[in-house]
């Protein structure tokens, strides 16, 4: 029995299908309906904030693997209040697990790379440096399971990076749209590498950790992503041949800088999501790259290259458009 809470995010849709294709029996813990309408049966509407209603599926569901998905992940809270799916769904989900009628044989508590800025590299796991109320509600996280969860099972925490691939959404569905419309334009004369992950790989990985060897798991923290990382603007380009689309358009850092601040501008004409801002404009053009050899020690090589997730995307939004 598999249970999944966030199951019907971007990522937990493609763990419920992974595990959904191994025979696996999954239940998908959401207050959200699924993004992949197949899986509806195996929708249990439930806030993860609500304690008691949590307790109660996990008593009736019995899981012997769990993956907390679950949680508001956009950058525009106000407020650390505003995330506390982050916190309270972590301390309700380690509850929950102390009185589960038998043990859980894994659990998978799915934090972020926002725990620190874009660029900067943390000496450690437990070197934080949120920049946004985000990334400080899974620092907070973090520490409620190294603190609380001791006793309900073997645990790894995983900071995912930036996963791309079917049933995505902001911000690559936006990149990936973007090159197939011919307007997205990239930096002129600017390599930019990062660690990123195709979702068909992630999901493989995060498997992987619950059948590895315990000693190599329990109670440690990988970055999840795939091993090599990509220069966004090689990036772009195989994306741009998988549609056919226009040439990927460079431009100088001058006129992205003031098409930024024009995005930073219309917040005030009530846009709430222009295009580019100075702050998105900063994560594009830095690096962003973890070592991912801990990872790798552990689950081995990967299933899809970058081409092949690329063209399983693309043929996944073509499908969409039907």
């Amino acid at each position: 029995m598999v249970l999944v809470t966030g199951g019907s995010g971007f990522i937990g849709t493609s763990v419920v299908e992974y595990h959904c294709a191994l025979g696996d029996d999954v239940y998908n813990v959401d207050i959200a309906a699924p993004r992949n309408p197949q899986f509806g049966a195996r929708w249990v509407n439930t806030d993860i904030r609500d304690r008691e209603a949590l307790a109660g599926v996990m008593q009736r569901t019995q899981p012997d693997l769990v993956y907390h998905l679950a949680a508001r992940t956009d950058l525009d809270g106000k407020s650390l209040a505003e995330y506390d799916s982050n916190t309270l769904g972590v301390v309700n989900l380690i509850a929950a697990l102390a009185a589960a009628p038998r043990p859980v044989r894994r659990i998978i508590f799915a934090s972020t790379r926002f725990v620190c800025p874009i660029g900067y590299t943390p000496k450690d796991e437990y070197d934080y440096r949120p920049d946004t109320y985000y990334g400080e509600s899974k620092v907070a996280g973090e520490k409620l399971v190294r603190e609380r969860a001791a006793d309900v099972g073997h645990w790894t925490i995983v900071r995912p990076t930036s996963i791309w691939g079917p049933w995505f959404g902001t911000p690559f569905r936006e990149f990936f749209q973007a090159i197939r419309r011919g307007v997205y334009v990239h930096p002129m004369n600017k390599e930019v590498f990062k660690s990123l992950g195709y979702v068909g790989n992630t999901v493989v990985q995060l498997h992987r950790l619950t059948t590895a060897q315990v000693s190599l798991v329990d109670r440690r923290m990988f970055y999840v992503a795939d091993y090599d990382a990509v220069e966004i603007g090689i990036f772009a380009d195989h994306i741009r041949d998988a549609f056919g689309a226009r040439r990927v358009c460079r431009v100088p850092m001058a006129i992205l800088h003031l098409m930024a601040l024009a995005g930073d501008g219309s917040r005030y004409l009530g846009i709430t999501h222009p295009p580019l801002t100075t702050y998105r404009l900063g994560n594009i053009t830095t690096n962003a790259l973890y070592d991912m050899s801990p990872l790798k020690g552990v689950v081995g090589e990967l299933p899809y290259s970058l081409q092949d997730g690329i063209e399983r995307t693309v043929r996944w939004m073509r499908e969409q458009d039907r």
